[in-house]
């Protein structure tokens, strides 16, 4: 019997045209994040950022070492575990009310904080937002000093779906390691105000 004739230079080929499509495939494939996870419109301090669902401007940032609640029935100083960030905004639902919301204070590196619960004059995620009515308030958070790089609110809009394909705010705070210098003394805190706001195109 002959024997058979070996293609390696063939089989080789072939092999690395395989090898080329698959990281070919690979390089125009979308994450599953990238598909489904928030649609994100971004700002700054000072300025109304609009997302499909609400408008959110961020008009103050402090940092504090203590802070108030003027709500409570006994007011006390609750110090910081690092530093409190207390992020002056106003809030408003565009085309229909928005009752549940995910609130972070996101850094540079990618670090999330949640906004802290512990108050009763602060806003957190489970704030309602009426529609065309404009609620001015306070998000505050606790976060490490030395991980505050660049923070950024961070406000998704979780009504429906989660974080699904949902509109969501991210808004530079501006602070940068000159404002974490020095005394950064006590921040009261004060009820939420709600106004009429500009839009109406939905009931609230």
């Amino acid at each position: 019997m002959p024997p058979r004739t070996r293609n390696t230079p063939l089989r080789f080929a072939l092999c690395l045209a395989l090898v080329v499509a698959t990281l070919a495939l690979h390089r125009f494939q979308v994450a599953d994040h990238d598909i489904v996870g928030p649609i994100t419109t971004s700002g700054e301090r000072d300025e109304e950022v609009a997302t499909d669902d609400f408008t959110v401007e961020v008009t103050d940032v402090r940092l504090a070492d203590t802070v108030v609640d003027t709500a409570r029935l006994d007011p006390e100083p609750v110090e910081a575990n690092g530093v409190w960030v207390v992020v002056e905004a106003r809030v408003t639902a565009t085309h229909s009310p928005i009752n549940a919301t995910r609130v972070a204070l996101e850094t540079a590196d990618g670090t999330t904080y949640s906004a802290s619960t512990w108050f009763q004059s602060s806003l957190n995620g489970s704030t309602r937002f009426s529609t065309a009515m404009t609620t001015q308030g306070v998000f505050v958070f606790e976060a490490p000093e030395d991980r505050l790089d660049s923070p950024a609110l961070v406000l998704t809009n979780t009504n429906r779906s989660g974080s699904r394909l949902a509109a969501q705010a991210s808004v530079d705070l501006g602070v940068d390691a000159d404002d974490l210098k020095g005394e950064r003394g006590e921040v009261e805190l004060t009820e939420p105000e709600t106004r009429t706001g500009e839009s109406s195109d939905a009931p609230a």
